[in-house]
């Protein structure tokens, strides 16, 4: 093939190639093109589509907004309609709907104040009515504020927790009016820590203060006690409440596996207190040991005090470890013995195994325990005891809880008259966390020795129904899980206190208006404390929470419900409260919500709480819930209390040291290190006024910028004489200064500013001071010859007193001097020392330059050497006049010696160019 056909192929085919590339290019821009305009348009449409939108939008949203509005008014409207609604209820209340069931309206009394106090320790009022019922104290504001438009806010107080009622002083208070000052008051202590106070007013001046009293006291003391208020509570007395049988003592022992029934098991009931004959304090239902007959029982029990024999109180079905109780043995002075109490016990120890220990614990320190042995009571001698321990808790008696209580309550009534640094010296005054913590400790005890050792305990007191009920109670709420729910512990409350025999009626004093009966005790208060403090310690082992505790207290003292009521379980019988009365557990029951623990996980071991006293704490939620705070006195003027003495014993010592001819210049750095003012101490250069009233003037000025208990131990550390100069004072000041800066670099120009100001005042005082001290001894020099006719006694003593003064500066002074004139002497030796040093230096320098000249001499003459002779005398003459003026100048010393040698060395080397020269 030709190279010219295939050159014309080739043109073509890139002439193809070019005109598809063009069409392509062409295209492609139609497609741009297109899509540039669809673009455009299709933005246009867009925003055209957008705007209209918003506009819609913003349409739909004014409108909402004037929806929103329109409800917001509306709902403001409706508030406003209850409100008004429940002022009118409030100011209208019907009385009959606020009662409770069998309460009456017995008097009423119109416009009294009513004081309480908030925590800030402002005073407020409220002018009201008072209702006394057969069951309360209702106080109802006329102001509905007061309590918060609800009805569960009125103050109110029950008839059985007033322990005290007294006459109060008239009022004074910066909140009340001048007329209601004079006013007469009633305060009303209650036992659960409550204090309320009533006050008349000038529409209630028709009433006597006495006969509220009076009217108050009938309704809470009444003579018979059947129209207590928990008799009139309910109504309908044919009907039975089911709660009065909430502990069953044979479902009891069933639950903890005790098979009475059974021949083989080592327990069983006994029928001899069925008609109460052998002791009418203890239940009907006892358990005792198989092993010993009704007889032995009888026998056993005689030889204990009130009859109250050892009797089963719990039985641990894993190990079969027992806890028993009972009263004190009747040993008395003679030391009676019973072999029949002997073998009783050593059968209840038998009931558990032969090998086991049984532990006696007496809860009565070993001194009161003694001592009952005068009243025929004692203890038991372990020798006649087979394989027994004895252990003494040493809880003390009913009185001293009782003196304790006293105290406790004193201070929580009195808690802002003390200072924040009082509360806890007069907490532990009264040793009642001490006594709570000796409860603790021995409970979780027993409950080691039964729950996990498997060894029996044996509890008892003097009488066995006090310090025994609160060892046994707490010891089996730790090791059964049953008894740390609602129920067990409602259970554990009826088993171990109302049917064994604890004296409510006599602790508490339930309608009894001597509040000051020897009889009366916390124990049970006692109980439910260490349940709290237990509780805090272990908060998921337990189904209740802390109100539960709370509502049980309150209700004790209440007489709202029944179950407290008497000592023993005989007089509840006789008096048929099951029907005549409510049970404080239908109250619970029926309102379990409220005392419910959320934080609830059962769990069946052995609870063992920290017995330490680091970990009690005091019961605040209780004791001072309902106080009564009382407004903190302070001074208006000064709001610092506790500075007003200090300040004059300061002053007065600043006075002392006028007399001792310090100049005013000294004065100013002194007030200045205590950063006093200065400016109404110093005295003005008025003559005619004299210094006494310049002393009052300026004791009026004084102001201090730190605390007084800082400037009064710096003075006492460091007192001030005429030998104290001021030089130290600013060392010190430079020093703490220089501290500040290295501790705080970033503080610095701050600490510069109020360096450069305080020396400002300084100069200021300077120039007055210099100013003033011509013209004030002047005035010292008038002054004394005016008072020289005064008497010769006052002068005698001013000059006693100067004359000490001086004697203490005096030896002071000589103290100082020996200690400079020491310094001296040790600085002088030091300056000898280092004069013979350099003058050895100097003499061998001079040998070897001799040294060196003598090898020259050999070669002169006679002639020269009489040359030298005669410059050497000059040399000598010229040292011998340099050291008589060497003699003259003390302070250069060290100077001229050395310029003598530079002098005799440099002569000799001259000496020795002359020779030269000569040859």
């Amino acid at each position: 093939m030709s190279k010219k056909r295939f050159f014309k192929r080739n043109k073509k085919k890139d002439k193809q190639k070019q005109q598809e590339q063009k069409k392509k290019e062409e295209e492609d821009y139609e497609q741009n093109y297109t899509l540039t305009s669809s673009s455009s348009v299709e933005s246009e449409l867009f925003d055209s589509i957008e705007s209209s939108e918003t506009e819609e939008e913003e349409k739909e949203k004014e409108e909402e907004e004037e929806e929103e509005e329109k409800q917001k008014e509306k709902q403001k409207e409706k508030q406003k309609e209850k409100q008004k609604k429940i002022k009118k209820k409030l100011t209208t209340i019907k009385i009959a709907d606020f009662l409770l069931e069998g309460e009456t309206i017995k008097h009423q009394f119109e416009n009294l104040l009513y004081v309480f106090y908030k925590r800030i320790g402002k005073t407020k009022t409220t002018v009201g009515n008072l209702l006394i019922t057969n069951a309360r104290l209702i106080f109802i504001p006329l102001d509905p504020r007061v309590y918060r438009y609800s009805i569960s806010n009125i103050p109110t107080i029950f008839l059985g927790n007033i322990n005290k009622i007294e006459k109060l002083k008239p009022l004074q208070s910066n909140t009340i009016d001048s007329t209601e000052k004079s006013a007469k008051g009633i305060e009303i202590e209650c036992k659960d820590f409550q204090l309320s106070r009533f006050y008349l007013t000038a529409n209630t001046n028709t009433v006597h203060r006495s006969e509220i009293i009076l009217k108050i006291a009938k309704q809470a003391y009444p003579e018979n006690k059947k129209s207590l208020f928990c008799y009139l509570h309910k109504v309908d007395k044919t009907t039975v409440d089911e709660f009065w049988e909430m502990y069953n003592p044979q479902k009891e022992f069933e639950r903890m596996k005790v098979n009475l029934e059974e021949e083989n098991f080592p327990w069983r009931r006994t029928t001899i207190n069925e008609t109460y004959n052998i002791s009418p304090t203890y239940p009907i239902f006892l358990v005792t040991p198989r092993s010993c007959d009704d007889k032995l029982v009888t026998l056993a029990a005689q030889y204990r005090t009130k009859t109250r024999l050892p009797v089963l109180s719990y039985y641990n079905s894993q190990n079969g470890a027992t806890i028993t109780r009972g009263s004190q043995p009747r040993m008395g002075l003679k030391g009676a013995r019973s072999e029949d109490d002997e073998k009783y016990l050593s059968a209840i120890r038998q009931a558990t195994g032969n090998e086991k220990v049984l532990y006696i614990f007496d809860c009565r320190p070993k001194k009161n325990a003694v001592g009952n042995r005068t009243r025929g009571g004692g203890y038991e001698i372990v020798e006649y005891y087979d394989k027994c321990k004895l252990n003494f808790l040493g809880i003390d008696n009913i009185h001293v809880m009782r003196r304790s209580l006293a105290k406790l309550r004193e201070l929580c009534f009195k808690t802002c008259y003390l200072k924040q640094n009082q509360w806890y010296d007069y907490l532990a005054d009264t040793k009642w966390l001490l006594y709570i913590q000796k409860i603790v400790y021995w409970s979780v005890r027993t409950a080691r020795l039964v729950g996990n050792k498997g060894n029996p305990v044996f509890v008892h007191c003097s009488d066995g129904w006090d310090r025994t009920a609160q060892i046994c109670a707490l010891s089996e709420l730790l090791i059964d899980p049953y008894y740390r729910t609602i129920e067990g512990f409602e259970v554990l409350i009826e088993k171990e206190w109302l049917r064994f025999g604890h004296k409510f009626h006599q602790r508490i004093g339930h309608g009894d208006s001597n509040n000051e009966d020897s009889q009366r005790s916390p124990v049970f208060l006692q109980f439910i404390e260490c349940v709290y403090q237990v509780l805090r310690q272990e908060p998921t082992a337990f189904q209740f929470n802390e109100q539960f505790l709370i509502f049980i207290l309150d209700n004790l003292f209440s007489l709202q419900f029944g179950t407290f009521l008497f000592n023993r379980e005989q007089d509840r019988l006789m008096n048929v409260l099951n029907q005549n009365t409510y049970s404080l557990w239908r109250e619970i029951n029926l309102n379990l919500g409220k005392f419910k623990n959320n934080l609830y996980i059962p769990t069946k071991k052995v609870l063992s709480p920290s017995t330490s006293m680091r970990h009690l704490v005091f019961w605040e939620t209780y004791y001072l819930r309902k106080m009564f705070w009382k407004p903190i006195r302070m001074n208006i003027q000064n709001d610092n209390l506790y500075l007003e003495n200090e300040k004059k014993l300061i002053h007065q010592q600043f006075e002392k040291l006028k007399n001792s001819e310090i100049n005013n210049s000294q004065f100013a750095e002194i007030y200045q290190k205590f950063d006093l003012n200065i400016e109404g101490l110093l005295p003005e250069a008025d003559e005619n006024e004299n210094i006494e009233t310049l002393q009052k003037k300026n004791n009026t000025k004084h102001k201090r910028r730190h605390s007084a208990e800082e400037n009064s131990n710096n003075f006492k550390h460091s007192p001030i004489t005429k030998s104290s100069t001021t030089s130290q004072i600013g060392n010190k000041d430079k020093k703490e200064r220089q501290r500040r800066k290295t501790v705080d670099p970033i503080h610095k120009s701050f600490h510069n500013e109020k360096e450069k100001k305080k020396k400002k005042k300084i100069r200021k005082v300077k120039r007055k001071s210099t100013k003033s001290s011509d013209s004030n001894k002047k005035k010292i020099q008038e002054i004394k010859k005016s008072e020289k006719g005064n008497g010769k006694e006052e002068e005698k003593k001013n000059d006693e007193g100067k004359e000490n003064v001086k004697e203490k500066v005096k030896e002071k002074v000589k103290e100082k001097v020996k200690e400079n004139v020491k310094e001296n002497v040790k600085e002088k030796g030091k300056g000898k020392r280092k004069e013979n040093e350099k003058e050895k230096r100097d003499g061998k320098k001079l040998q070897k330059d001799n040294n060196h000249h003598k090898k020259n001499k050999k070669s002169s003459s006679t002639k020269e050497s009489s040359s030298n002779n005669s410059k050497k005398k000059k040399s000598k003459s010229s040292r011998s006049s340099k050291s008589s003026k060497s003699k003259k100048s003390k302070k250069s010393k060290k100077s001229s010696k050395s310029s003598n040698s530079s002098n005799s060395s440099v002569s000799n080397h001259s000496s020795s160019e002359t020779s030269s020269d000569e040859k």
